[in-house]
């Protein structure tokens, strides 16, 4: 979500044209799909996703670069389960 919102606003401040793949697809999900299985049920900023993961018994979070999305919109967290 942090990436998305900072997308948007900076799209209003800039007065461009907002790029729907880039930011309410990426809420919900592209809607041509037209399958519940394929839409987004959570959003995360990287504080709450690694909240997320810490209590799920995982440590030393890091969030990278994804390897096969769009860096601008999504992230890639890298993380190894129990002590480390």
């Amino acid at each position: 979500m942090d990436k998305v919102l900072h997308y948007i606003t900076r799209c209003v401040t800039e007065s461009v044209p907002v790029n729907l793949a880039f930011s309410w697809w990426a809420f919900w999900g592209d809607p041509k799909y037209r399958s519940v299985p394929m839409t987004h049920k959570w959003g995360y900023t990287y504080d709450s996703l690694q909240q997320v993961v810490a209590e799920a018994g995982y440590v030393q979070a890091r969030i990278e670069t994804p390897h096969y999305h769009f860096a601008e919109r999504d992230m890639r967290v890298v993380c190894y389960k129990g002590a480390a």
